[in-house]
């Protein structure tokens, strides 16, 4: 699914109109469709209220207050009680205009909100104070900066109202193109997306603000899309069965491949054992965890699937150089090597770190203390034979770009995708809104699953392990990241309804992997 920017989807709605689609009967379209989700709302929200349900709808005076226009006419006509509530100034675009009178002819109250305690603006206060849902059009995707007073206390209005907020297209107040918030800005339950995603649904306080999203479509012709080139995109329920890995019948383990985990450590042992499970979990045909012998006894009382292989080690309990002999053979056999959950420290760790990425024919997912160790050394990331997938957190991060890692959306996917030509390799890049880019593509993948309940210790290496467990059944580098991010974080949604996103744990993955294999089993 494509990620448009504002000039990207001014660009489609160009195009929509040069082909025959008047801009107002886009507007007319958008406002439909967007009542039929209220009405959808309204009866799920308040299923014993029948027509009862009082809707107020906040407009201000560009085209998102004519998508708002129509919105009102179409739920009065469907015998909902609504008023729309005017900031000051009229509309202003010639379509909103006539939405406008559309909506006023049908006999819907109007009333003029400017924040003073004049007879008139108290009842348009006393409107939105008394709605069971209001409807958010005050500002469109065209909004940057910071509100007004007036808009601004209408936001405080709308967001200290305990009716239902559903936002148009964008949560106003919010700039859409960078998920960023200059002051006061609408809090919406639900935002209804216009024809697509916008970067500031899912990153910085857009992610927050908007809610619950859902996508309506309003009746764009494909070849509108043409007009542009989007680079961001991201996937969703509709598209994953599509891009998991097919099994067929007549097949056998080795055509799901062998991962080979080179991880854990006497202190750290859980990292390799939750990054082994994960591979399992994800469908790879074989499992071997290379790790210190002392580590054993954890790694035995794991899951029996992962085959085990104990190595030789420092005092510290961390890898010695001299597995590397051992290492060398079980590189012959691996389809994918993930290197570094849970390996701790060290200079012989580095010698280990450094043997394998030079030497491997297979992908490499690079992870934790693997990170760590090419941070001392960065030239050893160009010294690789084979896909390199790195998985770092934005300290990770910081410590490999040996600067803070940027804040602003921009700014932070040019870095990665700086990174990711510059080393020719792969950058998934965690945080609220993972990022992962690819020397091989222009495209920037931006993930929208998963919660605060991954902000626990484990977590990144199950995905390490999902990773790793997808790239041994064939998916090239790119994708393998960008499926790992996503059923990384779908599991962790699916498991914290059930135990609480304080409860859940790394472990509780597994629960929400197989369950998603379930839903696309094929």
């Amino acid at each position: 699914m494509d990620i448009l920017t504002v000039d990207e989807i001014k660009q489609v709605e160009e195009r929509e109109n040069e082909i025959g689609t008047r801009f107002i009967r886009l507007m007319e379209n958008a406002g439909a469709a967007c009542a039929r989700r209220v009405l959808k709302y309204a009866k799920e929200y308040f299923p014993n209220e029948d027509g009862e349900v009082s809707v107020c709808v906040v407009c201000g005076a560009g085209k998102n207050g004519g998508d708002g226009f129509v919105i009102a006419r179409k739920l009065c006509e469907a015998g909902l009680h609504v008023s729309v509530v005017l900031l000051p100034g009229a509309p202003k675009a010639a379509d909103a205009i006539e939405m406008y009178g559309k909506a006023y002819d049908l006999g819907i109250k109007f009333y003029t909100y400017d924040g003073s305690s004049n007879e008139i603006s108290l009842k348009a206060e006393s409107e939105i104070d008394g709605a069971d849902i209001i409807v958010d059009c005050i500002f469109g995707f065209g909004f940057h900066g910071e509100p007004d007073v007036i808009a601004g206390s209408a936001f405080h209005l709308i967001n200290t109202s305990p009716a239902l907020v559903i936002a148009i297209d964008v949560p106003s107040g919010l700039n859409v193109n960078t998920g960023e918030v200059g002051g006061e800005h609408v809090n919406a339950d639900i935002t209804l997306a216009i024809t697509c995603l916008k970067p500031g649904h899912i990153y910085g306080e857009g992610k927050r603000c908007s809610g619950q999203i859902e996508i309506v479509d309003i009746g764009i012709l494909e070849e509108s899309f043409e007009a542009c080139r989007p680079k961001l995109f991201t996937i969703d329920e509709t598209e994953d069965g599509m891009l998991l890995p097919y099994r067929d019948e007549d097949a056998h383990k080795n055509d799901f491949g062998h991962v080979l985990l080179i991880c854990g450590s006497r202190c750290m042992p859980g990292a390799g054992r939750l990054s082994s499970a994960a591979a399992i979990y994800t469908g790879a045909g074989l499992v071997t965890a290379a790790f210190p012998e002392s580590a054993y006894p954890a790694f035995a009382s794991g899951i029996p699937e992962v085959m085990l292989c104990p190595l030789p080690e420092t005092p510290d309990g961390t890898l010695s150089a001299s597995a590397v002999t051992v290492i060398a053979e079980k590189m012959k056999k691996a389809t994918v090597i993930v290197l570094g959950c849970g390996l701790g420290q060290g200079e012989e760790v580095d010698e280990v770190v450094a043997y394998v990425i030079r030497n491997s024919a297979c992908p490499i997912v690079l992870d934790a203390d693997g990170l760590n160790s090419v941070a001392k050394n960065m030239g050893i990331l160009k010294e690789a034979n084979s896909s390199v997938i790195i998985t770092p957190h934005p300290g990770e991060m910081q410590r490999l770009i040996k600067e803070p890692v940027p804040e602003g959306f921009y700014d932070r996917i040019q870095m990665v995708q700086n990174f990711a030509k510059e080393y020719n390799l792969t950058v998934l890049l965690k945080g609220p809104t993972t990022i992962v880019a690819s020397a091989k593509s222009e495209k920037i993948y931006l993930n929208t699953t998963g919660n605060s309940g991954l902000a626990k210790a484990g977590s990144g290496d199950v995905l390490s392990g999902i990773i790793g467990g997808l790239l041994s059944q064939n998916l090239d580098a790119f994708s393998a990241a960008f499926m790992g991010s996503y059923i990384h974080g779908l599991s962790a949604d699916i498991v914290s309804k059930k135990y609480s996103k304080n409860g859940m744990t790394a472990s509780d993955l597994f629960e929400g992997i197989r369950l998603i294999y379930n839903e696309n089993d094929r």
